[in-house]
């Protein structure tokens, strides 16, 4: 049995074209969204306070379906760079005993 599936095309809108009450609960939502964003950084630091983890490892917070959930995963290290590399240089840097 094949599935009629609603198909949407969403457009993106510029906030900067909006105007009057639109305008105004626009700037109201991006304030509720910088205060949430706020709040949220203050939580997620008391309950990893709170929390004894061995460096090696962190909370992962996550807020999906109005659930508050938390998972431990091992701590990873951020990357120098996220600028691709040349082949032959990452292969020469291998054979010279690099990593």
């Amino acid at each position: 049995m094949a599935r009629n599936r609603n198909v949407r095309t969403w457009k993106t809108i510029d906030p900067n074209t909006l105007q009057g009450d639109a305008s105004k609960a626009y700037e109201k939502l991006q304030q509720a969204n910088a205060a949430q964003k706020e709040a949220r950084k203050h939580l997620e630091r008391a309950v990893s306070d709170s929390v004894d983890l061995p460096s090696t490892h962190r909370l992962v917070f996550s807020y999906q379906a109005s659930h508050f959930s938390v998972a431990i995963e091992p701590f990873k290290r951020k990357r120098a760079t996220s600028k691709p590399v040349h082949f032959d240089k990452l292969k020469a840097e291998i054979q010279r005993g690099g990593s």
